[in-house]
């Protein structure tokens, strides 16, 4: 996935969750309607009546979900003088499965570790 949306191996990137009822752009550039996500109106709130949200990820949990990348420096380590070693994760020590409440004996984690972005 890394590879098909260009994102190098190290960055510094913000994500913003598009609002489908804030529409805007050019008609090319966006969803139809019936494409957008349709988020409960507890969900609809977090966006507080603005074009984007960041702060919570339970958005992108819909189908229709846009989201947006955006680059926030060329050397992220130097300019918030942070250390960005990545840490090495497996099926045992990832804390993903906790985030997305997957209990590993019902579900099938093998996609999640060998999955293929086609």
């Amino acid at each position: 996935m890394q590879k098909a949306f260009n994102i190098p191996e190290e960055a510094s990137l913000a994500i913003s969750i598009a609002n489908a009822e804030k529409r805007g752009g050019p008609r090319t550039a966006r969803l139809s309607e019936e494409q957008q996500a349709d988020y409960p109106k507890q969900l609809q709130e977090e966006f507080r009546g603005r074009k984007f949200a960041t702060e919570d990820p339970r958005l992108l949990d819909f189908e229709g979900a846009e989201i947006v990348f955006i680059g926030a420096r060329t050397n992220p380590e130097e300019a918030y003088h942070i250390d960005l070693q990545p840490e090495q994760e497996s099926e045992g020590s990832a804390d993903i499965f906790r985030q997305l409440r997957f209990a590993k004996s019902r579900h099938p984690v093998e996609p999640l570790l060998k999955g293929e972005w086609r």
